[in-house]
């Protein structure tokens, strides 16, 4: 991951004053969002459209934050859980993203998708 150092401080993001969305924190981890409030049978049926380094997460706000959010949006606790699938080369790479972003992981599950993630997303030439 870049260091403020590294990147300058005009492209820097940490300061208190720029507060960084879920996608931001994942892109800085080289992971991308492939399908929100997702389920497992969702991602099985899309299985054949997805590259193989899709993983299904469920996460939630940290414990101080999700006590808040239950409670102004008048909602249980458990109904807060955030479930998605999220392409990335390792689950730590997930899991770092999240707890940057406040989020507490539940779980991470793999063995999703059947394309091989270096041709995911290419266009085949066509033959002249």
């Amino acid at each position: 991951m870049p260091q403020c150092s590294e990147i300058g401080p005009v492209a820097c993001k940490c300061s208190n004053s720029y507060k960084m969305n879920l996608i931001e924190h994942l892109q800085l981890y080289e992971c991308h969002l492939m399908a929100e409030e997702t389920s497992h049978d969702e991602l099985v049926a899309l299985n054949k459209g997805l590259p193989s380094d899709v993983h299904l997460v469920r996460y939630w706000p940290k414990k101080a934050a999700r006590e808040e959010q239950a409670k102004s949006a008048d909602v249980l606790v458990e109904d807060l859980i955030a479930v998605s699938g999220i392409r990335a080369y390792k689950m730590a790479d997930i899991f770092d993203a999240l707890c940057d972003a406040g989020y507490e992981v539940i779980e991470i599950a793999q063995g999703y998708g059947r394309i091989r993630p270096n041709l995911f997303g290419v266009q085949a030439q066509p033959e002249e």
